[in-house]
């Protein structure tokens, strides 16, 4: 007797390892890995050149797909979507003058973009309501700026140290 045996490939499920939303990193996707299989990740229902592994590093925005063949044929996996965000522009800061001062304050700049919010750090620590694209350093130490997009990804700038104060004299009889 003959015995028709009808079979079809196994579902293939993708996953992503943590957020599907990033600013400006790759998003890891994954399959379960099977001897016998070949890959090919798709982006938006087009081939990806040279993504035939198990796994993928995502580093486009898109709607990505696994498709897994073995002897028993071709399956496209489940769809994620992934969204990349871009970053600000290089953050930078400058100060308008000398950064070693007697008293008084040191205005420091930041670049000036569109669409970008300033937050102000003083020795690595946040200072309230500093969210203008300039601040008047009264404190010998280190400033920085975070620049934030609409995206709500951000760019630190370079630090700036400044020394404030006034000179001590001392007297030898």
């Amino acid at each position: 007797n003959m015995i028709t045996v009808a079979s079809t490939p196994v579902a293939v499920v993708i996953t992503a390892s943590g957020s599907t939303t990033t600013c400006a990193t790759n998003v890891y996707l994954s399959t379960a890995s099977a001897t016998g299989n070949t890959y090919q990740w798709q982006l938006n229902g087009n081939n990806i050149a040279n993504a035939t592994s198990y796994s993928y590093s995502a580093s486009a925005t898109g709607s990505y797909t696994c498709v897994r063949t073995n002897g028993c044929g071709s399956v496209t996996s489940n769809i994620i979507s992934v969204t990349i965000n871009p970053l600000p522009a290089t953050a930078a800061i400058t100060a308008a003058g000398a950064t070693t001062v007697c008293s008084g304050t040191v205005t420091l700049n930041a670049n000036v973009e569109a669409g970008i919010s300033y937050q102000w750090y003083y020795n690595s620590g946040i200072i309230a309501s500093a969210t203008n694209t300039s601040y008047a350093g009264s404190a010998s130490g280190s400033y920085y700026v975070r620049e934030t997009n609409g995206y709500g990804c951000y760019r630190n700038s370079n630090s700036i140290s400044l020394l404030i104060s006034s000179p001590v004299a001392t007297v030898t009889p």
